[in-house]
């Protein structure tokens, strides 16, 4: 138990950082920590109900652009009221997706922060010279205006030298009008108004609120912490972005001179050379101070701690090169969630068949339904539409359910549009079996678990469920590779593994062996990670050594072998 009330704030980008923060938060919240939430953007889709439950759980909370009114500030600084279908020869060496660019890099990116003005302002002399050239449409009073306007922001920039300063000068010029850097105002607001002794995260990204309050907690010597929400590798990054031409490095000038400025943001994925952000961001937090050595690396960052959840993803992170002091093998909270529902699991299916009107003696078939991609992504697909998609489903899950053998639960996304979702189950006749139970209570009661591209399937694997992985989205992750989970990519072939499995009983009791084999690697289910994890958030605040975190019944060679 805390002596002293120690602050703690959560910083939430996404509604799925929440789902697993917010139980840390409640598991703390019995040492006696004041517990406080930041919501990076106003239109954080569970912005309501969020809020809602930090209200009723006593926890404070803020959001762009709550009053200030009602921060409970010690102090207020008023200083800061202001595609090819050719490869490129490189891709052979970055693992299909699963290797930044960076790593081949020789040298390290040296990052000076004098240095970055200099070549922002050859960056901008770049652009506008070649805007003159080839657009002549652009005037002598323009440049004139522009020049002398860019002048005035680096005399500026000069006569402060503090990142601190640099930062209100670099706020106060973009803040008229982007939404992102009014969320970086805010956060930073935020932070300068309180005294936090611990700032924990559910994951970083390049240009995300994260990296400036990161930075900010080092100057102040406070630990940060993050507790990854999903399982993040560079191949989705790749996946996610490569059909996008807003970020190919030809797409613009800024781009092209971001590219040859700093050569870490680039990478190759299917013939196609690409920034992980684009030319003006990049020009932007570099000269923040606020880029990573590696951007296109899931956490790459400059935070204390991170809390890594299982064996499989310890493995993964040393061989990204994460340095053995930032990591802790700690397990997920969720791990014990699943110890906890499986020792009462008979009695969760009961309660669950009897509210859903469900045979008790019958497997259960559980399905994460996919979200809506289809706006980010512009490949072929092999359905028009999200609602073609959710039918083609259907179609198979009610076919299961009409024969009998198997009773089906159908778990939506926390972001999935219940009406629109409801709608067309409806018309399918499967709308009674949406539950809006705990996923893993749920998992733990289901005998087969169907999913796409989903963290999800973390926990199936864990608990030594079969599970089918239907990447309906074409991603190509090769993430969850565990020996009983069935990774397919058309409708056809999910079609026949889901008969199989449900008709064939020793085509399934087969995968159920395997996928027990490999489980111990994918989660830690001795229900001590809670205890862990708190025992991790004690040292950080108590300013201990963090070094050296107890991993009791683990093996240490993993530990000692990680430095790479």
């Amino acid at each position: 138990m805390i002596t002293n009330m120690k602050s703690i704030l959560f910083v939430i980008n996404e509604a799925g950082e929440f789902v697993e923060l917010s139980k840390i938060a409640l598991a703390i919240q019995q040492q006696g920590y004041d517990i406080n939430f930041l919501f990076v953007s106003s239109s954080y889709i569970n912005l309501e109900n969020d809020c809602k439950f930090c209200e009723v759980n006593g926890f404070t909370f803020y959001y762009p652009f709550k009053s200030f009114n009602k921060l409970r500030a010690q102090k207020i600084e008023k200083e800061f009221d202001f595609v090819s279908t050719r490869n490129h020869p490189i891709e052979n060496q970055l693992g299909n997706g699963y290797i930044p660019y960076s790593f081949l890099l020789k040298s390290k990116r040296k990052s000076y922060f004098f240095i970055c003005p200099i070549l922002f302002l050859i960056s901008f002399v770049g652009i506008f010279a070649a805007i003159t050239k080839f657009l002549c449409k652009i005037t002598k009073k323009i440049i004139s205006i522009t020049a002398n306007t860019v002048l005035k922001f680096f005399e500026k920039l000069f006569r402060k030298k503090t990142f601190n300063n640099s930062s209100q000068i670099l706020l106060s010029w973009y803040s008229a009008k982007s939404r992102g850097i009014k969320n970086f105002y805010y956060a930073y607001r935020v932070f300068k108004c309180n005294s936090f002794d611990l700032l924990i995260f559910g994951q970083e990204f390049p240009g995300s609120v994260n990296s400036l309050l990161i930075k900010a907690c080092n100057n102040k010597n406070i630990p940060t912490l993050i507790i990854p929400f999903a399982v993040g590798t560079t191949k989705e990054i790749v996946e996610s972005l490569y059909d996008k031409d807003i970020f190919d490095v030809s797409s613009s000038i800024t781009n092209y001179l971001a590219s040859l400025l700093y050569p870490n943001w680039i990478n190759f994925y299917k013939g196609k050379k690409m920034l992980r952000l684009t030319g003006k961001q990049i020009f932007f937090l570099e000269l923040m101070g606020l880029a990573p050595e590696h951007p296109w690396l899931p956490n790459n960052s400059f935070v204390t701690k991170i809390a890594v959840e299982s064996e499989k993803m310890f493995s993964y992170y040393q061989s990204m090169k994460f340095p053995v002091h930032q990591l802790s093998l700690t397990g997920s909270l969720s791990d014990d969630i699943l110890v906890e529902a499986t020792t009462n699991g008979q009695e969760i299916k009961k309660k669950i068949c009897q509210k859903m009107n469900l045979d008790p003696e019958k497997p259960i078939l559980l399905c994460a339904w996919p979200t809506d991609q289809f706006g980010s992504r512009f490949v072929s697909l092999e359905f028009k539409n999200y609602e073609q998609l959710c039918r083609a489903w259907a179609k198979c899950l009610k076919e299961i359910e009409r024969e009998g053998k198997y009773s089906v639960i159908i778990r939506p996304h926390p972001v999935t549009n219940k009406e629109i979702l409801g709608k067309i189950l409806g018309q399918c006749d499967l709308k009674q079996f949406i539950s809006y139970d705990d996923t893993i209570q749920l998992i733990t009661c289901c005998d087969l678990f169907v999913a796409c591209v989903s963290s999800t399937l973390r926990w199936a694997i864990a608990k030594g469920i079969p599970a089918i992985n239907y990447d309906c989205y074409q991603y190509g992750y090769t993430d969850f590779d565990a020996k009983g989970v069935f990774n397919v990519n058309d409708f056809k072939s999910f079609s026949a593994v889901l008969e199989e499995l449900t008709r064939d009983r020793q085509k399934y009791e087969g995968a159920k062996q395997n996928q027990q084999e490999c489980a111990s690697a994918w989660g830690i289910l001795d229900g001590n990670s809670q205890k862990r994890i708190v025992n991790l958030i004690n040292k950080l605040v108590q300013s201990e050594s963090v070094i050296d975190i107890e991993n009791k019944n683990y093996d240490l060679n993993i530990l000692k072998n990680s430095d790479v």
